[in-house]
């Protein structure tokens, strides 16, 4: 058993580095490019963060490529689904306005009363839990979807504080 090493050969890279003014941020950009193919690589004050595109398609710049991107693509390919976090508030929004879907309204005080076991500390596996003990509530059929996440903001301090004026700058 053993490993080969060897460098990358045809790629063409760019390197950047960003400081953002006022709060003393900074992110160092790698942006290498082979044929139709952007590999990014980040490396911040927030995260790090890489992804390789393998065809961005024919004669594609990859300044307007990157410009393109919205948050929620972007992110995506970055980290999955981990840009994104539980949200309590949104989360017990839903669950109130699911009970009372489904509840008469004459018994809607005794079915409300059931929120007041919350706990705003609740992270997303006791919520799952706590909604699974109470199917009798919201019903039993796709419940799952009662659970609701939003956008990490640091990661959108990120975009709106680095990413966006470096691409832009970079055009």
């Amino acid at each position: 058993m053993g490993v080969s090493i060897m460098k990358p050969t045809g790629w063409v890279t760019e390197e950047f580095l960003v400081r953002e003014k006022d709060h003393g941020d900074w992110m160092e950009v790698a942006v290498s490019t082979q044929s139709s193919a952007i590999q990014l690589k980040i490396n911040s004050s927030f995260e790090a963060m890489a992804y390789t595109w393998g065809s961005c398609g024919e004669d594609v710049d990859w300044r307007s490529w990157l410009l393109d991107t919205d948050f929620q693509y972007f992110m995506k390919k970055m980290f999955g689904y981990g840009y994104r976090q539980f949200s309590y508030e949104k989360t017990v929004q839903n669950l109130r306005e699911a009970a009372m879907e489904q509840h008469d309204f004459s018994k809607l005080d005794e079915v409300m009363e059931i929120f007041d076991e919350l706990d705003e500390d609740m992270g997303e596996h006791e919520m799952l839990n706590w909604i699974e003990g109470h199917l009798d509530i919201f019903g039993y059929d796709d419940w799952w979807h009662l659970l609701c996440q939003e956008d990490r903001p640091d990661l959108r301090s990120f975009w709106s504080e680095l990413w966006r004026p470096f691409i832009e700058g970079v055009q």
